[in-house]
């Protein structure tokens, strides 16, 4: 199944393999970013983009998500590399730590917020492309007057 996003009168053509694609590829990015510590943080962005780029390319069908196994795999693939981002820059790099005190002592954050962002973009992106079930109601019945 394709699906259409922007770019063009045309389009950008998609299919919902290339968002698992980018899901498994940014699990593997998050693995790598654990064993690798003193570039482990620019391999969490590259990873969040990833997620942030897997959870935009999939497929919406009149905006109902069709719940199949390849979906709950998608998913399950951008939850586990997202928890283990989190964990990488919270827990498991010291190196990430001594990057952000570093910076503190000089009074720049750009480290830190750009982290920041790259961790609060893909839960935004869901937010949006997965309403709850309350406001996809009241838009039925507002379509529907």
């Amino acid at each position: 199944m394709m699906t259409k996003i922007g770019l063009g009168k045309e389009g950008l053509e998609i299919s919902s393999s290339t968002s698992k694609g980018l899901a498994i590829a940014a699990l593997v990015v998050a693995i790598t970013a654990v064993i690798m510590p003193l570039i482990s943080l620019y391999f969490v962005w590259i990873a969040l983009i990833m997620i942030a780029l897997a959870i935009f390319t999939e497929n919406k069908v009149n905006n109902v998500d069709k719940e199949g196994e390849e979906d709950k795999k998608r998913k399950t693939f951008n939850k586990a590399a997202y928890i283990i981002c989190l964990v990488n820059v919270i827990l498991l790099s010291p190196a990430t730590r001594m990057a952000f005190a570093g910076e503190r002592l000089q009074g720049d954050y750009s480290l830190e917020m750009t982290t920041l962002i790259l961790f609060v973009v893909p839960v935004i992106i869901f937010a949006i492309k997965n309403p709850s079930k309350e406001n996809q109601t009241q838009t039925q019945e507002a379509h529907s007057l």
